[in-house]
Formats: structure tokens, C-alpha cells, sequence
């Protein structure tokens, strides 16, 4: 008989059972204590996982909190600064303005800037719509550092905002804080011609007209306005179209438009008058555009002298200016900011033109009827007659003096004797400015109801080109090399002119 397993079997009625296994059996209080234990386990795990989620989420922090760029900021900006601030000297607040090219990768969050008047390029950050950067320039021993937020407009084309800023060079420092207006630089819609328009003050319910020739080369406007009611008549103008943005005035700034182009001829804004008045503008352009032969602005330079001085004549020489002063019977040598250097009286009254010949000047008096030369200090060192009776522009080409008559109208070549060598009539009546560079002769001609004109003359006389020019009291001309300069007797302002 096989031999059984070392279990025992149990017969009840017949049937065999097998032993009951031991239940293992816990009071109420030992359950009650499991599930308490297993809650803890539980709730460890989720606070394990929630520790684990926040610390990389930490982590990443630097990257996923940036939000996608409302715009892509690549780019030449033209930045108003307005700021404000502790530096002795200073009058605040006051407006600097420059420009800065920013070059922004598509849907990146960094971008770099590059200051066209700093020597550094900072970083910066654009999350959606808000815009940040900060950093420090250093030059010639002077630091600035800027701490710049603001936000993108809508359109991706205007940046606004507040910065602080603190400037040290070493010794001393003063800081401040600045309100800043970057505008992004757009192809130029086009402003050019001539316009006619109304103005309507906010103040006192006035209103009035004006008109303006405008020309424009490339983003920049010169030309003229007049606005009656505040006594301007043919004043020289400048401005800027940034896409169709626009600003103009006149040259001192007196009183600045700006607008929109909202059409390719009509265009509306607001205009400030500092001091005296703002208001709404609106301007319609003609369809007859100005004459191409035209010669802009390209830099005015105010001169730093009595209010009621008269610019008479102007020379270029050693990267300065000399001036005569016709009232108050002077020279003025002149940086090219227009600060006076030095001056010396005249032996006299009536002294107009003047030119140099790299040593010595020599002028015309028109009281006199006699070219004078003078040393820089104004010792006379010689004189002769004048050819005319009324000798205004006098210009040098290296071996002959040319003359232009105010009353005659003649221009005269003349030897350094004061003999004549050639006459002939000048392009227009009333010469007053002249000069020479080094191919041909330069003549500006006095038009009592408008606005100068300026005759190019090959050395026979012959006209090789003529040029409006908005300038209305042009009493003298000079070539620096290679630009060429006018005097504006009354506003007391020399321009370089080129052609657009």
C-alpha cells in the first residue's frame, strides 16, 4: 500500500476532509491602524510627486516663464530720451535723441541692441509685448548705466516705457530716470510737394492757414512754410517721414508738426507751438509737385552771436568759419558747432563778403568801394579799388579774385592787384554771395519776394545749372572742399546745401 502523506484525514458520514487552515484574524484596533498607516503611505507618494513636478518645474523656470514675442524687433529705431534727473549743469527735463539697430531672431525671446552713440551692445528681453534690457557703456572714462522696461504697441512699430539711469566718471555721479519713445524706422511714404492746409488751436478757439514746399530725399524733408498769423513767411523747413509717420517745422523748431499720412495726399496731426500754443492740423497736397532743380538743407548752423547781428559774408578755412558781422562791423572765426573762437573789429564800416587765401582774408566794403586784406588778427595789410560801387560776393580760385556787384550786377575777375581780367554779366540782377569750387563758379542772387536762387557758371559766365533754394536772405557762399555753405544774413544761420 503506497504510503501516505503525513496529513491526516478525517472521515465525517463518509466523507474525507482535510485539516482547516489558522485564519489569521486582527482586532477592530489593529485594522484601524493599517488604514491609517496606508493613508500616510499615500499621501507621502502624492507628496513626493509634487516635490519632484515643482523642483523641475524650477528648473526650467528661466525658459518656460517667457512668453512667445507679440513682434519681431529687427530693425533701425529713432529713440526719444526725456529725462530726468541730479546732474549739476543740467536743466531737466530735456530731450536727447539717437537711434539703435536691434537684431531680434524670429520668435526668440533674447535680443541684442547696439546704441549708434555707445560703444556696447546689450541684450535684451521681449516676453508677448514686454520689453526689457539693461547694461552699461564706458567711454572715455565715463560710464552710463541703463535699466530700460516698457512694452511693443500693437503694430510691433513703437516701444514705450521708463528706464533708470546713473552716469560716474570716477570723481563725480548723478542719476535719474527717463521716459522713453523708440519708433522703428519704416520705408518713407512719400511727402513731397506742395501742400496747403489749416490749423485750429485747443486754446482760445483760433485758427488759420498755412503752406509749405516740400522736398524730400529719402526719409529727410527740407523746403519752406509759411503760416501767416504767426509771421512766418518762406522760413526754411526740415522734417521726416518714418513710413507714414510724419514730423516737420521749421528749422529752429518754433513750431513742429506731426502726423500721418492717411492717403497719398492728405495728411493730418497735431502741431506744438512751445510756450504759446498747440491744436489739430489737417493738409492736402496739389497735384503740381515743386521743380527738381532744387538745392536742401542738409545742416543748419546757428551762430552764437547778439540777437540782432547780420551774417554779411562767410569763409571756410582750416575747418572753421569767418564771419563778418555787417552791424556790428566784426569777424567772427567759427566751429563748425557754431561757437565763437574769436573775433576782432573791422577798421570801418560797410565790410560784406569775405574769402581767404589760405593766409590772409580779404573782404569788400561796400561804403568804401575797396577790397581790403587782413591778417587773422584784423590787421589791414593792403587794399585797392573795387571794380564796382557796390562789391558784395568775392571769392578765390588760387590766382584770381572774382567780384560780384550788388547794384551793377557783373561779375569781375581780377588779378591780386585789383586789375581786371574778365567781366560779364551776372545770371540774375542783385548778386550777392559767391564763390568758387575749383571747377566752377557759385552765385547767389537776392529775389525780394521769395526765396534766393543760386547759379552754378562755368568761368565764361555761362549758366551750367540753376536751384531754388529755401532760404530768403542768402548773403554770401563758400566751398569747404566738398559741400557747399550760405549765410542767412537775419536768422544769423549758415546751411550746407547739396543737391537731392
Amino acid at each position: 500500500m503506497p504510503k501516505i502523506e503525513q496529513k491526516r484525514r478525517l472521515s465525517v458520514a463518509g466523507k474525507v476532509l482535510l485539516p482547516k487552515r489558522r485564519r489569521f484574524c486582527l482586532t477592530k484596533g489593529e485594522l484601524k491602524v493599517i488604514k491609517i498607516l496606508s493613508d500616510f503611505k499615500r499621501g507621502f507618494l502624492l507628496l513626493f510627486l509634487l516635490i519632484f513636478v515643482f523642483s523641475c518645474s524650477s528648473d526650467n523656470e528661466d525658459s518656460d516663464s517667457f512668453q512667445p514675442p507679440s513682434a519681431n524687433l529687427t530693425g533701425t529705431w529713432d529713440i526719444k530720451n526725456t529725462l530726468t534727473g541730479n546732474c549739476p549743469g543740467k536743466t531737466y527735463p530735456y530731450t536727447e535723441n539717437e537711434s539703435a539697430v536691434i537684431t531680434h531672431s524670429t520668435n526668440a525671446n533674447e535680443f541684442s541692441i547696439a546704441y549708434s552713440s555707445k560703444s556696447m551692445v546689450i541684450t535684451g528681453i521681449i516676453s508677448a509685448n514686454k520689453v526689457s534690457w539693461d547694461g552699461s557703456f564706458t567711454d572715455s572714462g565715463e560710464t552710463e548705466i541703463i535699466d530700460f522696461s516698457g512694452t511693443v504697441s500693437s503694430d510691433g512699430n513703437t516701444i514705450t516705457g521708463s528706464a533708470n539711469w546713473s552716469w560716474t566718471n570716477g570723481s563725480s555721479s548723478c542719476s535719474g530716470n527717463a521716459e522713453i519713445t523708440s519708433i522703428k524706422q519704416q520705408t518713407p511714404q512719400d511727402m513731397g510737394g506742395e501742400w496747403k492746409g489749416t490749423w485750429v488751436s485747443s486754446t482760445g478757439g483760433l485758427s488759420g492757414d498755412f503752406t509749405a514746399s516740400i522736398y524730400q530725399v529719402n526719409s529727410d524733408l527740407s523746403g519752406t512754410i509759411n503760416i501767416p498769423d504767426i509771421g512766418f513767411y518762406d522760413s526754411s523747413l526740415k522734417g521726416t517721414v518714418n513710413g507714414s509717420q510724419i514730423t516737420f517745422g521749421d528749422i529752429f523748431d518754433t513750431i513742429i508738426f506731426t502726423g500721418k499720412l492717411s492717403d497719398s495726399d492728405t495728411a493730418s496731426g497735431t502741431y506744438d507751438y512751445p510756450g504759446a500754443d498747440s491744436g489739430t492740423w489737417t493738409g492736402t497736397r496739389s497735384p503740381t509737385a515743386p521743380t527738381p532743380d532744387f538745392l536742401e538743407i542738409v545742416l543748419p548752423i546757428a551762430i552764437d552771436a547778439s540777437d540782432d547781428c547780420y551774417l554779411a559774408g562767410l569763409t571756410y578755412k582750416n575747418n572753421t568759419f569767418w564771419m563778418v558781422d555787417g552791424n556790428y562791423n566784426s569777424v567772427y572765426n567759427v566751429d563748425m558747432s557754431g561757437d565763437i573762437i574769436d573775433t576782432f573789429d573791422l577798421p570801418g564800416a560797410g565790410f560784406r563778403g569775405i574769402t581767404n587765401d589760405g593766409t590772409f582774408l580779404w573782404l569788400t566794403n561796400i561804403s568804401m568801394e575797396r577790397v581790403y586784406q587782413l591778417d587773422v588778427s584784423g590787421n589791414e595789410i593792403s587794399s585797392f579799388e573795387s571794380p564796382g560801387p557796390y562789391p558784395r560776393g568775392i571769392a578765390f580760385d588760387g590766382e584770381f579774385f572774382w567780384i560780384a556787384d550788388y547794384s551793377e550786377g557783373i561779375i569781375y575777375k581780377l588779378d591780386t592787384s585789383g586789375d581786371i581780367d574778365v567781366s560779364f554779366d551776372s545770371p540774375g540782377p542783385n548778386p550777392t554771395g559767391l564763390t568758387f569750387d575749383g571747377t566752377h563758379l557759385w552765385v547767389a542772387v537776392d529775389e525780394p519776394f521769395g526765396d534766393d536762387i543760386i547759379f552754378q557758371l562755368d568761368l565764361s559766365g555761362d549758366v551750367v545749372a540753376e536751384y531754388d533754394v529755401p532760404i530768403s536772405d542768402i548773403t554770401d557762399l563758400d566751398f569747404d572742399g566738398s559741400n557747399l555753405w550760405a549765410s542767412d544774413g537775419i536768422a544769423a544761420v549758415i546751411y550746407q546745401l547739396e543737391e537731392p
